[in-house]
């Protein structure tokens, strides 16, 4: 099949005249950028920087706790007391209490969950999810993960520590 078209031939209506201008004098400037390379790389090794800073700074942190608090034992835990207001947490096998707790009706259960932080290594994990936050700062799954960790170890405890009383209550009322 074709298709005749017919054209309409075009009419000039204007002509332009393009003359060059030479301009003399002046300098040239030269923008030195860096390639996006070069750029990403110094950012990620800032980055990388400063997460280590933070976690050496955190460690340095649970050094300066050590070396202050008072060594404790009772009923077969050994744990340490420390003036500073801190929330109870365990590192590697020490426990850290603030001396709010000391004689507290929860110091037991404290202790409690706190050894099975220490028996189920939590601390390789938080450590092993640190580093890896360090070198992938820029990866937000990272920090998502990092955070789900710690609560799966905190319902692993607490599932632990709660069959622990149950067991308790019922020898207790088997005792009674």
């Amino acid at each position: 099949i074709q298709f005749p078209i017919h054209q309409v031939p075009q009419k000039e209506t204007f002509k332009a005249v393009f003359q060059t201008i030479q301009v003399l004098g002046g300098s040239e400037t030269k923008i030195n950028a860096l390639p996006i390379e070069t750029t990403l790389m110094v950012l990620y090794i800032a980055g990388v920087i400063f997460f280590l800073a933070r976690f050496l700074i955190g460690l340095f942190q649970i050094r300066g706790i050590v070396k202050k608090a008072q060594d404790y034992y009772k009923e077969g835990y050994h744990f340490k007391i420390t003036s500073k207001e801190i929330a109870p947490f365990s590192f590697w096998k020490t426990i850290f209490i603030d001396e709010r707790y000391k004689d507290s009706d929860e110091l037991n259960t404290i202790l409690l969950h706190e050894s099975i932080h220490i028996q189920q290594f939590h601390t390789i994990d938080v450590l092993l999810f640190e580093c890896a936050t360090i070198l992938f700062w820029f990866n937000p799954i990272f920090y998502f993960f990092k955070k789900s960790i710690k609560e799966q170890h905190e319902y692993i405890v607490d599932d632990v520590v709660t069959k622990s009383k149950t067991e308790d209550r019922k020898s207790t009322r088997l005792n009674s």
